[in-house]
Parts: structure tokens; C-alpha cells; sequence
């Protein structure tokens, strides 16, 4: 219980500090579900995943100021390569890819732990609920699950 409330009080700080525009950022962050402790993933560009908390450090993330307050790029801390959605019109995957400040790009932390895509209006979700390493991560909109909150760990 312990290690939950320090995570949801550095999501929290996180974003007090986004809305302040005080600096969290540039820090480096693991994501990870509320279920399971699934950690998001950027080893393969292609399909960003879920996978076990191993410390890695293509399971970091740093945030980095968008176009407008309150926006942000999520930036792999292994390769460089940011959050990014796939263009499809159905349940989208998140991928990685070059900087290039598209609205595709950036992301919103809401308040209640779910992270949403600017251009999509939709939150980044585990797919289809199932809660297992490897499942991909798209984006999906807003339906309140658990598979659609996450919570930020600093790396120490």
C-alpha cells in the first residue's frame, strides 16, 4: 500500500506541477497500470506493449512541454523516439516515432490517472482489458475502466 499512495502522490505532483508549469519534467517516469503493475513499454517502435516492471530503460519516460499548457510529449528515454498513434480510423495502436510535433503526439494527464492523445481525444488503453506482458496499448475512448489509468513512478 505504501509504494500505491507513492505513486499516485507523484502522479499527483506531476500534475500540480504540469498545471503550475513548475518543472517535473525532464525526470524520467515509469508508467504503469493501476492493474497489475504492468509497465508501458517502448523496446519495439512499431507496438508499444505492456510488459513487467524490470527497470529497464525502455520502460522510462520523460515528459517534455507540448504546443500549449497542459500538453506534453512523452519521450522514450531508450531510443529518443515519442508516444505517438497510429493513423487508423479503429482503436488505434500507439507506436513510436520521430519528434515532429503533431498533435498525434502529444498527450494530456487528467486528474483521475488516464493519459489522453491531443489529436484523438482518447485515452491510452491496454487492449481489450486483458491484462497481460506483451498485450499492445492503443488508444480508446474515455469508458471509466482501469485499463485506461495509470500511475507514474519517478525512477530512483
Amino acid at each position: 500500500m505504501k509504494q500505491f499512495n507513492r505513486s499516485v502522490s507523484i502522479f499527483f505532483l506531476l500534475w500540480t506541477a504540469i498545471v503550475a508549469q513548475e518543472c517535473y519534467l525532464e525526470r524520467p517516469f515509469y508508467i504503469k497500470s493501476i492493474i497489475g503493475g504492468l509497465t508501458l513499454d517502448g523496446l519495439n517502435p512499431d507496438n508499444v506493449k505492456v510488459s513487467d516492471f524490470g527497470g529497464y530503460s525502455y520502460q522510462r519516460w520523460i515528459f517534455e512541454y507540448g504546443d500549449k499548457p497542459g500538453h506534453f510529449f512523452i519521450v522514450n528515454a531508450y531510443n529518443g523516439l515519442v508516444l505517438d498513434v497510429q493513423n487508423s480510423n479503429r482503436d488505434p495502436n500507439i507506436i513510436l516515432n520521430t519528434k515532429s510535433n503533431s498533435l498525434s503526439q502529444q498527450w494530456i494527464l487528467n486528474w483521475n490517472g488516464t493519459i489522453l492523445n491531443v489529436y484523438y481525444g482518447r485515452n491510452m488503453d491496454i487492449y481489450q482489458g486483458d491484462f497481460f506482458p506483451g498485450n499492445i496499448v492503443i488508444v480508446y475512448p474515455d469508458n471509466g475502466l482501469k485499463q485506461q489509468q495509470w500511475t507514474l513512478h519517478e525512477v530512483s
